[in-house]
């Protein structure tokens, strides 16, 4: 089953930006009138079709694929996306939970999760997208990324579950190491719970690799600012500013370090005012 999965996975991603995806679906057209028995081809193209939004032909090559027994987990896989697409977002949901259960451990695993999280969260059911995000951590460890640490970071972030947001990016850094797109999480959690001594130290780690310096050195002007040291501020705001200067003409013109130079001016104006 692996073996074949694998098979189909490499197909489909092998037509996957070799021209339009009409010039695709008339390739592999092509193919299965001259191999009509072969279903791998009737997956790929309905692959295709779900691509192009026509899920009515979709579902026909589906229908004919699922035919072959062990077609049977992909296509069921396709069907409950093209639910989940069509917004019929019970029926996705419980086609997919069916599908995770019964199949724990397949090459479609992370496919499985990952749509069984969009289908959550489409349908504003937070709480059990974070747990399915939790579930596929914990039970497929081998297959999580970075990125999916950081989604369920942010997930967690947004409905404020801070401590449980921590838990998770500390544990993303001790398997990945100190990404900067960890780090500058962390910072966001730790502003959110007011611990800004921590907050201020994981700036200092960010701006150790020496990239964005200009925005890290405002970020920690306005850490400064939330503690009451507006002196210390004044000289973050000054630091980035200067640094700013240095940079060509050239840079100086793009239109977002134009906007943050206006930004620290104004920033540094206010303190000085005081």
């Amino acid at each position: 089953m692996c073996k074949y999965l694998f098979t189909i996975f490499i197909s489909i991603s092998f037509l996957w930006g070799h021209g339009s995806v009409h010039h695709r679906i008339d390739n592999i057209s092509q193919q299965i009138e001259n191999s009509k028995q072969n279903t791998e081809l009737y997956i790929t193209r309905a692959a295709l079709y779900i691509e192009s939004k026509h899920y009515s032909d979709a579902k026909k090559d589906l229908e004919i694929a699922s035919k072959d027994k062990k077609n049977y987990l992909i296509t069921q896989y396709y069907f409950a996306k093209i639910n989940f697409l069509k917004q019929n977002y019970n029926k996705a949901e419980k086609d997919v939970q069916s599908l995770i259960e019964n199949y724990p451990k397949t090459l479609l695993s992370r496919s499985l999760y990952q749509l069984s999280i969009a289908i959550y969260l489409a349908s504003h059911q937070a709480n059990k997208a974070i747990k399915t995000y939790k579930d596929f951590i914990s039970k497929m460890p081998k297959l999580v990324m970075a990125k999916d640490y950081f989604l369920l970071t942010n997930l967690l972030i947004k409905h404020k579950k801070y401590n449980e947001a921590l838990n998770f990016i500390t544990k993303a850094i001790h398997r990945f190491g100190e990404l900067t797109l960890f780090i500058e999480k962390r910072i966001e959690i730790h502003t959110q719970k007011k611990e800004y001594k921590e907050a201020l130290e994981d700036i200092e780690l960010l701006i150790q690799k020496k990239k964005r310096l200009p925005y890290l050195y405002r970020q920690k002007g306005k850490l400064y600012q939330m503690i009451q040291d507006d002196y210390s501020a004044l000289q973050c705001y000054m630091k980035s500013l200067k640094i700013i200067q240095n940079m060509s003409t050239r840079q100086q013109k793009i239109p977002i370090i134009r906007k943050l130079k206006r930004e620290l001016v104004k920033d540094i104006n206010i303190l000085n005012k005081k």
